[in-house]
């Protein structure tokens, strides 16, 4: 039998947490569609975490926030 890859590993290409990745996604998104300042991207992605991101730890979600705010 053949080994199916795992598309996790295909898909997260850098050393991304899980939440990062998402937060990442839902920025890229909001972003393409809205013109927003820092603040209010902050504000979006703090919403989406506490609706989808409520299994991750408090404090890992708070740093992955700030890590996509720098990138944006």
């Amino acid at each position: 039998m053949l080994a199916v890859p795992n598309r996790k590993d295909d898909m997260m290409t850098t050393d991304r947490s899980r939440a990062e990745q998402r937060l990442m996604n839902k920025a890229v998104h909001y972003l393409s569609r809205y013109s927003a300042s820092r603040q209010r991207l902050r504000e979006v992605l703090q919403r989406f975490a506490m609706r989808k991101l409520e299994a991750h730890e408090e404090g890992e979600v708070a740093l992955a926030i700030d890590a996509v705010l720098d990138e944006c």
